[in-house]
């Protein structure tokens, strides 16, 4: 397969997550993300002007991109929930909304998901493989996953095992009900879609590493569902927080 190569890689340098963490609680708390203090901040983490710049650039784009997202954060979750949300619900939370600046996540977590089912271990190369098939194989590609894997394990999702390796964490289950229908409208509006079956939610390749549980969710703003029995009908995403 030749690729797609019109789709966003994007990202070519490792964000780190406990960063998006804190500037996220900034950005709930006041409304804004203070761009000269993200900037000095990535200077701690890169050496050099030009890796801290690049650094930086990505970091503003995963909190500031994906309006929806931010916007319901800020909105429906606010900062005082947030500041309670357990290290995993934060994750999920985290993972939706760096996967809106860079789709590349999602990619490779439906990659991951589907090995992981029928497999404990994955090897670097083969998603690499398949994540060439997406986006046409270069080094562009190559450098965007040494950013990508170090922040899924950072994240929780995956564990390295040794160079190269890694391992699922699966299964880990999303207690905050804001959190969990956020998850789901990322999930939806990630593949493409407007609405996904509730007969098929839990085995979605998106609900394999954080699992939310079934909507609806009280007092839901991003999802409406649709159902005639306990099983049937759809979830569907729309665009109002």
């Amino acid at each position: 397969m030749m690729g797609d190569k019109t789709r966003f890689v994007g990202i070519n340098q490792r964000v780190p997550i406990e960063l998006i963490e804190k500037y996220l609680a900034n950005y709930i708390q006041t409304g804004c993300i203070d761009r000269d203090a993200l900037k000095a901040e990535m200077t701690l983490v890169y050496e050099g002007k030009n890796r801290a710049g690049k650094g930086a650039l990505f970091a503003w784009r995963i909190l500031t991109h994906d309006e929806v997202s931010l916007s319901f954060v800020r909105k429906s979750i606010g900062s005082t929930r947030y500041n309670k949300l357990k290290k995993t619900d934060r994750a999920a939370l985290i993972l939706a909304i760096v996967a809106g600046a860079y789709p590349i996540f999602a990619d490779i977590l439906g990659i991951l998901a589907k090995v992981f089912r029928v497999q404990e271990l994955v090897s670097r190369g083969y998603v690499t493989q398949k994540v060439g098939d997406l986006y046409g194989s270069n080094k562009t590609l190559e450098i965007a996953l040494d950013a990508v894997f170090p922040m899924l394990v950072d994240l929780g999702v995956i564990t390295r095992e040794k160079v190269g390796v890694y391992r699922a964490v699966s299964g880990i289950e999303i207690a905050d009900e804001k959190v969990a229908e956020l998850f789901v409208a990322s999930g939806i509006r990630l593949s493409g879609g407007k609405h996904i079956s509730l007969d098929d939610f839990e085995y979605r390749d998106w609900h394999f590493f954080f699992k939310p549980t079934l909507p609806p969710y009280k007092d839901q703003s991003i999802l409406i569902v649709t159902a005639a029995g306990a099983r049937q009908g759809y979830v569907e995403y729309r665009k109002k927080t």
